[in-house]
C-alpha cells in the first residue's frame, strides 16, 4: 500500500568465430578485435594488430573505453534521456526518505525537485492538484502520489531500468533542486531585502512540519 504526505546468409563455424570475437570484445572493453585471413583461407580473430596477413578491425568492437569513477555506464546515460526519473519531495517527509532510499538501493539515476516554498507549491499544483508527496515520474508520466514500492518498481523494470544497482563506485546522486528556480538578484542589489536571492535559496522557507508553506497539506 502507497504512503504519502499530502502537501496543501552465415555457417555454423562462421556464426562460432563470430560469437568468439563478440566475447573478445565484451570481456575486454578497451581493446580492438582484428579478423585475420590467413594464407590457407583459415579465419581468426585476435585483439593483435596482425602484420603479414589480410586482417581487417571490426569496427565497434572492443574500442569504447570503461566508464570512469562516478561515470554512468551507457546504458543508463540512454535511460537517463530516454525515459528521465523525476521525484517531487518536501523537506521532514518519511515517506519522500523512504521513496528516495529505494531509489537509491536499486541503482536509479533521478533528479530531486524539493518544494520549500509557496511559488513551488503553486508549481506543483499543475502536476498534482491534490498536493501529496512524494510523487515519482517515469518517462514523463506521473505515478499515484504516495510512495509504492511495488507500484514504483513495476513503472521502473516497465522503463527498462535494471532490478540491481548498476551505478558505478564513486557515482554520487544530485542533490535536490527547487520545483522553481529562485530568482536572481538584480545587477548591484544589495541590503537585508536580497539576501535570499543572492544567496541562491528560495526567498521562503518552509516552517518545520506540520507548519507548512501555504498550500501545502498535511
Amino acid at each position: 500500500m502507497g504512503r504519502n504526505m499530502t502537501l496543501g546468409i552465415v555457417g555454423r563455424g562462421t556464426r562460432a568465430l563470430c560469437g568468439l570475437a563478440l566475447a573478445i570484445a565484451a570481456g575486454s572493453p578497451a581493446w580492438a578485435v582484428y579478423r585475420v585471413v590467413g594464407p590457407d583461407g583459415t579465419v581468426t580473430f585476435t585483439d593483435v594488430p596482425p602484420s603479414g596477413s589480410t586482417a581487417t578491425r571490426l569496427p565497434g568492437l572492443g574500442n569504447a573505453a570503461p566508464p570512469s569513477a562516478g561515470q554512468l555506464p551507457q546504458h543508463l546515460l540512454a535511460l537517463q534521456h530516454s525515459a528521465p526519473v523525476v521525484i517531487y519531495t518536501t523537506p521532514q517527509c518519511q515517506a519522500c526518505e523512504d521513496g528516495l532510499h529505494m531509489l537509491r538501493e536499486r541503482g536509479i539515476p533521478y533528479t530531486q525537485k524539493s518544494i520549500t516554498s509557496p511559488r513551488d507549491a503553486e508549481a506543483f499544483k499543475a502536476i498534482d492538484p491534490s498536493l501529496r508527496v512524494p510523487l515519482l515520474s517515469v518517462a514523463g508520466v506521473p505515478l499515484s502520489p504516495g510512495f509504492d514500492s511495488a507500484a514504483w518498481s513495476q513503472a521502473l523494470s516497465a522503463a527498462g531500468y535494471p532490478a540491481r544497482s548498476e551505478l558505478p563506485p564513486g557515482y554520487h546522486f544530485a542533490a535536490p533542486q527547487p520545483l522553481v528556480p529562485p530568482p536572481a538578484a538584480p545587477p548591484g542589489a544589495t541590503g537585508p531585502g536580497h539576501a535570499s536571492a543572492s544567496s541562491g535559496q528560495p526567498p521562503v522557507v518552509a516552517p518545520p512540519n506540520p507548519n507548512a508553506p501555504p498550500g501545502f497539506k498535511f
